[in-house]
């Protein structure tokens, strides 16, 4: 089989590496892979006849890409009968527009969390198939026996803002009134998928059945959605590091940093942005790192998978990782961010006892390296393609 790959503009370079995993195995799955990394300007008909003479002349089967980079204009893949699949590597409701352009029999979604297939079937549109395709975990080129970080985090740090301030520009009043609301439930307990509080909320105002179903109600939900899930997970990483770094816990923090706050702790250290290949190599040289984000049903997120494939100790706020195949202080280590200090707890009691570390990030590292690598997602999104392509014929 043919496949094209295509790259897109992603923060870190993250999801670039995981088409560069995903190449691998189904090259070595004996398919012929193309990387496309250039974005296609649908509006140059020069760039759309060299994509249609590149794909016929190959004789392309299948296209993927995440967060359906390129599929625009995506007629062009139905008329020469390729299937495309993109997999979303966050909540849909940050694609929304993006997958009003899916419009095709021949085009499959995957998504991350069971959760998040509930959202598409009532949210999204009926004519886009849906599968859950969880992430997957990548190991560091650079092997070392040296844990020389005791504690680290990866990902974007801001300074905290008050939430009405926050949200005082992106917002119409009545959505300003369910976003505050939103967030006031779910500030109380971060033990429940946000998408849940929502949907409650939304019942609550008793909206008309015709407005509901209408395109300018979907996107106003998902514009309140984005809104509030930015904010809670900025102020839950927020406030856990700042806790651990009152407690004297030494932070090496990899990613963009926009908080003064942070800089007035001597036990903060800000290593700056860098791409995700080189955060590979530093997972591989930490004791533990410190994941936090949104509670959800049953997912997955990259950064956890590849920490425990680099022998990394994961501490992170509670979640149902991959059909709970992960559990608590035996694979991966939860702490709950309603609790006061049990962040702080958690970190120090696992730096003060390595054998208990290294016993969770074994476990953690048989059940990844098993079920939870890029070769393994490889196979599924290539077993749902074929059945997908049955159903179609």
């Amino acid at each position: 089989m043919n496949i094209l790959l295509y790259k897109g503009n992603f923060n870190y370079n993250v999801v670039n590496h995981f088409i560069d995993d995903l190449a691998k195995y189904f090259s070595k799955k004996n398919h012929t892979v193309y990387i496309c990394d250039l974005p296609i300007d649908i509006n140059n008909d020069n760039d759309l006849l060299d994509l249609i003479n590149f794909l016929s002349y190959v004789n392309i089967d299948f296209v993927f890409s995440f967060n359906g980079i390129n599929a625009i204009p995506i007629q062009i893949y139905e008329n020469l009968n390729i299937i495309f699949g993109t997999v979303l590597v966050d909540n849909p409701f940050y694609h929304l527009l993006r997958l009003d352009s899916l419009k095709s029999k021949n085009t499959f979604v995957g998504l991350s969390d069971e959760g998040y297939l509930d959202i598409a079937k009532k949210y999204m549109y009926e004519y886009i198939t849906t599968t859950q395709i969880t992430h997957g975990g990548s190991i560091a080129e650079l092997k070392s026996s040296e844990k020389k970080y005791d504690v680290i985090v990866a990902g974007d740090l801001n300074e905290l803002i008050d939430f009405e301030t926050y949200i005082n520009s992106s917002l119409d009043k009545l959505s300003k009134e369910i976003a505050i609301d939103l967030y006031n439930h779910a500030i109380k307990n971060l033990q429940k998928p946000l998408y849940e509080y929502l949907e409650d909320i939304i019942n609550n105002f008793n909206f008309d059945d015709k407005l509901i179903k209408t395109k300018e109600f979907k996107e106003a939900v998902a514009s309140i959605y984005k809104v509030v899930d930015l904010f809670i997970r900025k102020e839950m990483r927020y406030k856990g590091i700042l806790e651990l770094l009152k407690n004297g816990v030494e932070i090496n923090h990899f990613g963009n940093c926009n908080c003064n706050t942070f800089s007035e702790y001597s036990n903060f250290k800000n290593n700056g942005s860098i791409q995700y290949t080189q955060l590979l190599n530093i997972m591989n040289q930490s004791k533990i790192i410190i994941h936090i984000t949104s509670y959800f049903k049953n997912g997955s997120h990259e950064r956890v998978l590849s920490a425990m494939l680099n022998n990394t100790l994961v501490i992170a706020n509670e979640n149902n990782y991959s059909f709970n195949m992960y559990k608590n202080n035996e694979s991966i280590v939860f702490y709950n961010p309603n609790k006061e200090n049990d962040l702080t707890d958690k970190v120090k009691y696992y730096l003060d006892n390595e054998l208990q570390r290294n016993k969770i990030t074994k476990n953690a590292y048989e059940i990844t390296s098993s079920f939870n690598t890029w070769e393994n997602k490889a196979n599924e999104i290539l077993e749902f393609y074929s059945s997908f392509k049955n159903n179609i014929l």
